[in-house]
């Protein structure tokens, strides 16, 4: 009989394959987003302090530019 994992795995992979290169950007984003959506500000930036240095600067840039 199979298993539930190996039904979930097979159906998910059927599902990817079926999707095009921007059904799989979308699915991305929305999986990054509940991601970050779930950390709080100082953990947002320490995040991006580790792995986009250069972004975190960049808007900070901006933001005291604008005031």
């Amino acid at each position: 009989m199979v298993t539930r994992d190996d039904l979930i795995d097979a159906m998910l992979r059927r599902d990817v394959e079926s999707m095009d290169l921007k059904d799989l950007v979308r699915l991305a984003y929305d999986v990054g987003e509940e991601r970050y959506d779930s950390l709080g500000m100082q953990e947002l930036r320490d995040h991006a302090s580790d792995n986009y240095p250069d972004l975190l600067e960049a808007l900070d840039n901006v933001s005291n530019a604008n005031q």
